[in-house]
């Protein structure tokens, strides 16, 4: 699976170059499992390598939003269900 190549990548002792890429990609993979925290968060790690990586820095911010519109939704259900 895409998951453990990506994973292997980044336990590896591969540059950091490497790794980066492997963050960047298995982000790619969550985004698409709807499992944005966990894309989210390997933003955060290919930004940590590569700070200047601004793609990783645009599409993290988009997620973000993401994340928020998200949060919003459910807190409308709760609100929606409690009127009924």
């Amino acid at each position: 699976m895409a998951l453990d190549c990506f994973k292997k990548v980044i336990h590896s002792q591969s540059p950091n170059n490497q790794k980066e890429s492997a963050f960047f990609n298995q982000r790619l993979v969550y985004q698409s499992l709807k499992e944005y925290k966990k894309a989210t968060s390997s933003f955060e790690k290919a930004l940590e390598l590569n700070p200047e990586n601004e793609e990783a820095s645009k599409a993290l911010i988009g997620l973000e939003g993401i994340e928020k519109t998200l949060k919003l939704c459910e807190q409308i259900r709760a609100i929606q269900i409690g009127e009924k």
